[in-house]
Order: structure tokens, then sequence, then C-alpha cells
């Protein structure tokens, strides 16, 4: 696996995930694997990262609208990426 950056991921930048999912969602995702001949293990990771980004995201913008008009407390957050 590659990272952002395309540098070779370690192990250390990797935890393992196992959860329950229904089984309409996880018959959606091995159609997918199968059809895109993606890996579940590399299919999961992007799906993963995608959602990270997209909240990242979020949470830059609900920063960016709400610091200093007044809707709550300034926040100690530093810089969030654009």
């Amino acid at each position: 696996m590659a990272n952002a950056t395309g540098k070779a991921m370690s192990e250390d930048e990797m935890v393992e995930v196992r959860f329950l999912v229904k089984r309409a969602t996880f018959n959606v995702f091995d159609a997918v694997s199968r059809a895109t001949n993606t890996p579940k293990n590399r299919l999961g990771v992007e799906i993963f990262d995608e959602w990270a980004d997209r909240e990242v995201h979020r949470a830059s913008l609900v920063y960016r609208l709400t610091k200093g008009n007044g809707n709550g407390p300034q926040t100690d957050w530093g810089d969030l990426p654009a």
C-alpha cells in the first residue's frame, strides 16, 4: 500500500479494523471489489481514506465559517488544511 505521497506505508502507519456490516452492504462491497478487480483490503482502505478526507474537509469548512463570527467560543485548533 502507498500513502498519499506515493511512498510505501510501514506497518506502523496501518491498523487492523474489524467490524460487522449489513449483508446487503457487504454484497455491494464484494461486487465492486470483483468488478474492479480490486482486493477487498485495498478497497476498504480507499473507502476509509476518502471518508476521512471528506470529514477533514467538512471540519475545516465549519471551522472557517464559525471562526470569529460569534457562533461560539474561539477554538484553539490551529491551522487546518484547506
